[in-house]
């Protein structure tokens, strides 16, 4: 059976309110053994990121805050740095957050590679919360479909040369 363990999960929150950051990875960790890097600025995420080794065995997901400059005046917002995670990887998933949230603005992070748009409010960890645990359950999902494809595949060859040399036996009788 195919697991995908919390170990190999990796959420990267990237916001610029420092207390933000700290409720969101105090809940994570009451419930999850994921491991949590906060990052203030994209710039620092990027950095980070850009330095990584993936592998197709862990899983990584962004929880990105779209206005990002409260602290750095010259910070690249989350569209930007939305567009150089899925520059440097594809498979990396992006939630982003935003406190005003507008349909033209959620299609076009979408357009541009966002998983989803979540707007800030009262009950939006329990969103991502429920959005990551989505995201866990289809990477498992598809490493079964690996898993069973591999299988089926190993059953395939081996009925292609049971019938290949089954059949030059049959053969060589005439």
């Amino acid at each position: 059976m195919v697991t995908l363990e919390e170990k190999n999960i990796n959420i990267y929150i990237v916001d610029d309110d420092p207390l933000l950051l700290k409720i969101l990875k105090s809940k994570f960790n009451a419930f999850s053994k994921y491991n949590i890097f906060l990052f203030s600025t994209g710039e620092e995420f990027l950095h980070q990121f850009t330095n990584t080794t993936f592998s197709r065995d862990k899983l990584s997901i962004v929880v990105l805050d779209y206005n990002l400059s409260s602290s750095v005046s010259k910070a690249k917002n989350g569209l930007v740095i939305l567009k150089e995670i899925k520059k440097y990887s594809k498979g990396t998933h992006v939630v982003m957050l935003q406190s005003y949230l507008t349909n033209s603005l959620s299609d076009l992070l979408i357009a541009e590679g966002a998983d989803i748009c979540i707007r800030k409010s009262e009950n939006y960890f329990d969103k991502i919360q429920t959005i990551i645990d989505d995201l866990v359950k289809e990477k498992i999902l598809k490493g079964k479909k690996r898993q069973y494809q591999k299988v089926f595949l190993a059953i395939f060859i081996s009925l292609l040369v049971v019938s290949v040399f089954g059949m030059s036996r049959f053969l060589h009788l005439f």
